[in-house]
């Protein structure tokens, strides 16, 4: 007798390793046109003619969506004398929090000792440097940033 994990309960479900037959039963409900769900392994022609597919594309697009708006990393190029550094930091960062991160980078790989407060600069889509002073001045830089590029600062 075959061993198997499935273990008869009388409610007609079955558990796996079980060899019971898929095949229509009337006791079970089954109908040959309710739609399966779909799954990640891929799913029958007939579950996508049934409707699923639509439902499928919607749960895609709205995890999109999702991943759209979820914060992400920005590169950062800082520009300090001749040196020029990269950081990553949160496309939501605050301004109290950027000055610091760059200011650790410049310490620590730079010739900069504590002698005073940064300004920090960016260029602006018009070619002009434009100091930081609040958040809103980050978010304002990274809005100019174009698609797969980084935002570069200037500091003094």
């Amino acid at each position: 007798m075959p061993t198997s994990s499935w273990v008869d309960r009388g409610d007609s479900k079955r558990g796996s390793g079980s060899s019971q037959s898929t095949q229509p039963d009337s006791s079970d409900g089954y109908s040959p046109h309710t739609s399966s769900p779909i799954t990640p392994y891929g799913s029958s022609d007939s579950s996508l003619a049934n409707g699923t597919h639509g439902r499928y594309d919607k749960v895609v697009t709205q995890a999109s969506e999702q991943l759209n708006t979820m914060p992400v990393n920005v590169k950062v190029k800082v520009h300090f004398h001749e040196d020029i550094f990269v950081i990553a930091v949160s496309r939501v960062v605050e301004y109290e929090e950027l000055v610091e991160r760059v200011g650790k980078k410049i310490r620590l790989c730079g010739p900069r000792r504590d002698d005073g407060p940064l300004r920090v600069k960016y260029k602006d889509e018009d070619g002009d440097l434009v100091s930081l002073g609040s958040t809103e001045d980050v978010q304002m830089a990274f809005e100019s940033m174009r698609p797969g590029h980084q935002v570069t600062l200037y500091v003094q």
